[in-house]
C-alpha cells in the first residue's frame, strides 16, 4: 500500500456548467501511475440531496484510500435540490461519468474498469447510474454527448433504494 506522500490531491475541477455553475469533482490519485492503466471509484456524497459536498471526510477518506490502494478516486459534486429538480442530480452525475472517461489517456485510467459508490443520496445516485446505463432521458445534455455512461460496478452505503 502507498503512504500519504506518494498520493496526489487535485481539487476543484470543472467537469460540467449547468444551470449557471460551474460543477466540480475532486481527484485523488497515486504520484505515480506506472504503464498500465488504474481502474476508477467515482464516489458521490450524501446529504438527502440538500447539502454535502465532494470534500467531505467520507469522500476526502475514501478517495486517499482508494488511491492508496491503487485506483483514481473522483469525488464528485452534483447540483442540489434548491438548484435544480430531478433528474438534475442523475444528469450531473452522468456527466461526471463522461468527463473520467474523456480525460482516461490525460490520467492513465481505464474507461472499462470503472466503479461508482455513494453514501445517501450519493447512494441512490450511484445505484441509479448502474442501473440507467441505457435510459436516453437520464443522459442530461450536459457535456460530451456520445459517450457511454456504463459503469463496472455500484456500491451504496445507507442509501433509499
Amino acid at each position: 500500500m502507498l503512504t500519504d506522500e506518494d498520493v496526489v490531491y487535485l481539487p476543484d475541477i470543472v467537469y460540467c456548467s449547468a444551470s449557471g455553475n460551474d460543477l466540480m469533482l475532486d481527484i485523488t490519485m497515486p504520484r505515480t501511475t506506472g504503464q498500465n492503466p488504474l481502474p476508477v471509484v467515482i464516489f458521490l456524497h450524501g446529504g438527502g440531496w440538500e447539502r454535502g459536498d465532494k470534500a467531505s471526510l467520507l469522500g476526502k477518506g475514501s478517495s486517499k484510500f482508494f488511491a492508496k490502494n491503487g485506483f483514481i478516486a473522483f469525488s464528485v459534486n452534483y447540483r442540489l435540490t434548491h438548484e435544480a429538480v430531478f433528474p438534475a442530480q442523475i444528469h450531473d452525475v452522468k456527466a461526471a461519468i463522461r468527463w473520467v472517461k474523456s480525460h482516461a489517456v490525460k490520467y492513465n485510467l481505464d474507461p472499462d474498469k470503472i466503479g461508482i459508490w455513494g453514501h445517501s443520496a450519493g447512494g441512490h445516485l450511484a445505484a441509479l447510474a448502474g442501473v440507467a446505463k441505457e435510459e436516453i432521458s437520464l443522459e442530461g445534455d450536459c457535456e460530451l454527448p456520445g459517450i457511454s455512461t456504463e459503469v463496472q460496478a455500484v456500491i451504496t452505503s445507507a442509501a433509499p433504494i
